[in-house]
């Protein structure tokens, strides 16, 4: 897949944005993340993607080998 989205990692006074691209959409690390911005905020979300974790949280996902 080609194209990228943005994403706000957001777990208390730290937020960072993201540009990520789709292929992170069949990653089962950063399903996990979109569940959980689910079960937090709903879908009814306006704007850019927010997921409830640590910057750092995600960077290491982002970072991680692909399988």
């Amino acid at each position: 897949m080609k194209g990228y989205f943005a994403v706000l990692a957001i777990k208390g006074e730290e937020t960072k944005r993201f540009i990520i691209g789709l292929d992170y959409l069949n990653d089962p690390a950063f399903l996990v993340l979109l569940n959980e911005a689910q079960e937090e905020y709903g879908f009814r979300q306006q704007g850019v993607l927010a997921l409830s974790c640590r910057p750092q949280e995600l960077q290491k996902i982002l970072d991680a080998p692909k399988a």
